[in-house]
């Protein structure tokens, strides 16, 4: 799917709905990362119990950039 879907919905996510996520950077390179660390884990068990997310396929994401750990402190997506 296309960036430009997601956007209005992250916007939302940052500026209302009581600010689930903080946003950095400029506007054509924005970063997003949840406001509340335990916020993360709560989204991924809500979105397996939908059966959104595959418990099985949740890292291959990490699994595929072994060697980039340049934000590890910092998860942002």
């Amino acid at each position: 799917q296309n960036i430009e879907h997601y956007n209005p919905h992250l916007t939302a996510l940052s500026q209302g709905r009581g600010n689930v996520l903080d946003r950095k950077g400029p506007e054509r390179a924005r970063r997003y990362r949840f406001a509340d660390p335990l916020m993360e884990p709560y989204v991924m068990l809500r979105g397996i119990e939908a059966g959104r997310i595959i418990p099985a396929t949740m890292f291959e994401a990490d699994a595929a950039h072994p060697d980039d750990d340049s934000n590890a402190n910092e998860r942002l997506f």
